[in-house]
């Protein structure tokens, strides 16, 4: 028997093994960073809990629920049909129901019309996932502004588009896209 061969191969199986827990590791680390994604997610089926220090908006018409920052403001309305038509996004029929979050030189607005897109800009088209649905937004971004619309399927029956269009912007020019808007859509469920 040769004792040297057999060290030999207990050598280069040993070295193997450790190679193979050091790839693990490395890995499955929870801190290894990870590639970004143009992907927000907020799925029901994962209950989103709300940031330290924000509050919960949750509306049983729509059947919609989201957090958003305690310093921002938040204002439901119902507009008619004439409202609708003097702001340029057609007539929608009946009543329909818009919210309006507004804080830090930033304004999130849901509601049941749309409008068109301008064509003064250039889009690009981010997924976001919202309550397990994969929604394509459309973004356009320039020196002084920028516009993020999402339409969101609603379940709700009460919901008469069968939609909500949400429209992100900044009202104070100059001021970017931030991650506290993804943050806040991230917080959207449907039910």
């Amino acid at each position: 028997m040769n004792i040297p061969h057999i060290n030999e191969r207990v050598r280069i199986l040993l070295l193997f093994l450790v190679i193979i827990i050091v790839v693990a590791v490395i890995a499955l680390h929870p801190n290894r960073t990870k590639e970004s994604s143009n992907v927000v997610s907020a799925s029901s089926e994962y209950s989103v809990a709300t940031p330290a220090g924000w509050k919960r908006f949750d509306s049983k018409e729509w059947g919609l629920t989201f957090s958003y920052p305690a310093n921002w403001t938040i204002q439901e309305s119902f507009k008619t049909q004439g409202e609708y038509a003097r702001q340029g996004y057609g007539s929608p029929a009946g009543s329909l129901m818009s919210i309006r979050l507004e804080g830090d030189g930033y304004a999130m607005v849901f509601d049941e019309s749309g409008g068109g897109l301008s064509d003064k800009y250039t889009y690009t088209y981010p997924e976001y996932t919202i309550s397990g649905s994969k929604i394509r937004a459309i973004k356009y971004v320039t020196d002084s502004e920028f516009g993020l619309f999402l339409n969101v399927p609603l379940k709700s029956p009460y919901a008469k588009t069968g939609s909500i269009l949400i429209r992100v912007s900044n009202t104070k020019p100059g001021l970017p896209y931030v991650p506290v808007l993804d943050q806040i859509l991230s917080t959207i469920e449907i039910y």
